[in-house]
């Protein structure tokens, strides 16, 4: 994405919103809420084609200018009303160049008391203003909203939906103050994420640049009357078949299939990946069974806490960008969690080790990192530190084992202590060698424990397994093997709490308050898989925390002489696996022949039953794990992904 967001720029004239970048108002002086549900929501027809949605079916709403955020908001009211008591659910795309501050966009919905109880929760996971992807996720509403910041050129062609857009509200601002929202190419792109035969469109606008462009594809336009003083909406569909250029009633064909009674989805490894898949699924009201011997993040998963705090890139890249999308995404998802995570920011430090180039930030909005000298670090902190360094207000501690317990008391979730030894391909029909795309439905995976013995069996198999995972991918699945992962020993730190720390802090290794201790953490050795506790990493650790603090000597600081010694302090090591380039492996497994000769795979895996693979989180596990998962189960079901093209290309296992 080229350069910074820039909020939009707002001018306020009898408590309604004019922008001063396109001149035009966000919503009618009239009543703008009364438009919206004229124009977008019975445009497209949606209180009778919500009401009737299947269940575990994905209603999807794109949207060219998110604005004030009005259309969802109506939109989600109506949700509320008209949904099905089943697990169908509603998602939205929409689109923002200029976005709203939230102080601006909290005040634009004052106009509209009635809406104040999605207001919150809407504001309350607002993004910043950083390019690319942010997924809202209202789990308990059955809603999620999907807000890209950036310039709809350059957006539109990084969306991933396979299935499409089920309706579109086209609410830019007039194509005369806004005309670049309403070129070809940006048409084109919306025709790509549509559906024919189902896709509906609205609009306020009835110019002739909106119809022509839409009826070069084939889509059928009508003109009702409009809201108050406009005489004329759009309103429009994408017919199956031929169509001419006139203009016919709208009549959209539903292709929602009800799909079958769900297969439980058997997730191997109940770590932060697995657990990130189980709730991805549970969600969306298909059952999970979790298989792992150690239980719920009983391994590298399983630390006291995790700091979530962000290595930055530039901004540029910040679209694209693992784990800045994915640490602001697990603290979003997780917030309405309180035990789960505790939302303390964190202070970065400009060690000799950890320095941060100005640069690299400069662009960044205050309300994501913020620059401060050594004395306001060190008011920040609590205690007196040498270094400049950078504050994270939306950082904080997560607790895996309240995650787990989230996650597994979830109803649709089970968890059983099993260990998996090896994964087998079985059919009930054919003999593999004459396998044919229509005998996926008779297969299945079978797991088997030690002594051979099968004790589970699935169409759905997902390995969240780290070191493990390649040795149990059956062999000929790809074309080649899946290469080693690399072991990652780290050892966390723990003794009691020489004095309080306001604020986690960040300096190449990390310390927090965590239970009235001092937890440090965390030792990084390569080609290390020993999880026997060490003094050695202690004292790794401590000479860490010493340079955090300026010192050359553990003893040369105040808070650092009243420390116990080395000796005598708790610990914990795991293991973590790592993939050759740092980024994790998140995809499917069968079928994927994408950059590989089709003919280099043997003819049954092609057609194998869903296997998907989420490892390779090396230390990053709780900013990778929960995005990677929604991405994944977002693919599996066609719906829109929370993550750009060139991300997910990247992700891909057989990379």
């Amino acid at each position: 994405m080229k350069g910074p967001i820039t909020p939009a720029a707002i001018d306020w004239q009898d408590g309604v919103p004019v922008s001063r970048q396109f001149g035009d108002v966000y919503f009618s002086r009239q009543d703008g809420l009364a438009e919206t549900r004229h124009v977008f929501l019975q445009g497209n027809d949606l209180a009778e084609r919500l009401a009737q949605l299947p269940d575990r079916v994905c209603f999807q709403v794109g949207e060219l200018g998110f604005g004030t955020g009005l259309n969802v908001l109506a939109l989600w009211q109506l949700w509320q009303q008209v949904r099905p008591d089943n697990h169908s659910r509603l998602h939205v795309v929409t689109v923002e160049k200029h976005p709203l501050t939230r102080q601006d966009l909290a005040r634009a919905h004052e106009v509209w008391p009635e809406l104040s109880a999605v207001s919150r929760q809407l504001l309350s996971q607002y993004p910043p203003a950083l390019p690319g992807p942010h997924r809202m996720i209202f789990a308990e509403e059955r809603f999620s909203v999907d807000l890209w910041l950036g310039d709809a050129d350059e957006i539109l062609p990084e969306i991933i939906a396979d299935r499409g857009m089920d309706a579109w509200f086209l609410d830019g601002f007039a194509p005369s103050c806004n005309p670049e929202l309403w070129q070809q190419t940006i048409l084109s792109q919306v025709m790509r994420l549509s559906a024919q035969g189902r896709t509906t469109y609205a609009s306020f606008s009835v110019a002739g640049v909106v119809k022509q462009g839409l009826r070069a594809h084939g889509v059928t336009i009508t003109r009702p009357p409009g809201y108050g003083r406009k005489r004329q909406m759009l309103k429009a569909h994408w017919p199956l078949g031929e169509t001419g250029p006139g203009e016919a009633e709208a009549h959209p064909t539903e292709c929602h299939v009800a799909p079958k009674t769900p297969q439980t989805r058997v997730i191997v490894g109940a770590g932060i990946a697995g657990l990130s898949l189980a709730w991805a699924w549970a969600r969306r009201g298909y059952p999970v069974q979790l298989l792992d011997p150690l239980g719920a993040a009983g391994a590298a998963s399983g630390n006291p806490r995790a700091l979530l705090v962000p290595k930055l890139t530039t901004l540029a890249q910040a679209h694209r960008h693992l784990h800045t999308l994915g640490w602001l995404s697990t603290l979003r998802w997780f917030a309405d969690w309180p035990q789960v995570i505790e939302s303390t920011g964190a202070l970065w430090l400009n060690t000799p080790d950890s320095r941060l180039k100005p640069e690299l930030l400069a662009d960044y909005p205050e309300d994501v990192v913020q620059a401060m000298d050594a004395q306001t670090v060190s008011a920040q902190a609590g205690l007196t530190i040498p270094w400049s360094g950078y504050y994270f207000a939306k950082a904080g501690l997560l607790n895996p084992q309240q995650f787990a317990a989230e996650v597994t008391n979830l109803p649709l979730v089970t968890l059983s202590k099993q260990e998996i030894f090896a994964i087998r391909l079985a059919t009930t029909s054919v003999e593999s060698a004459h396998w044919q795309k229509a005998d996926r439905d008779a297969a299945h995976w079978e797991l088997l424990d030690p002594s051979g013995q099968v004790i589970a069996t699935t169409s759905q198999l997902s390995l969240c397994t780290a070191l493990s995972t390649p040795a149990l991918v059956p062999s000929g699945l790809t074309a080649k093997p899946l290469p080693a992962l690399q072991a990652i020993r780290g050892q966390i730190s723990r003794f009691p709490a020489p004095c309080p720390l306001r604020l986690p802090l960040s300096y190449g290794g990390y310390a927090a308050c965590v239970e009235g201790d001092w937890m440090l953490g965390a030792s990084f050795i390569r080609g290390d898989s020993d999880s026997t506790v060490r003094e050695a990493d202690h004292g790794h650790n401590a000479r860490l925390l010493a340079q955090a603090l300026g010192c050359s000597e553990h003893n040369d600081h105040p808070v650092l002489a009243t420390l116990p010694p080395v000796s005598e302090w708790q610990g914990r090591a795991s293991i973590r696996a790592q993939t050759r380039d740092y980024l994790p492996w998140a995809g499917t497994l069968t079928g994927d022949t994408e950059g590989m000769q089709a003919s280099s795979v043997p003819l049954a895996p092609l057609f194998a039953p869903l296997l998907s693979v989420l490892t390779g989180l090396g230390s990053k596990g709780f900013a990778f794990a929960p995005l990677c998962a929604e991405m994944m189960v977002s693919a599996a079901l066609g719906e829109a992904l929370p993550v750009s093209h060139s991300l997910h290309h990247s992700l891909r296992v057989c990379r």
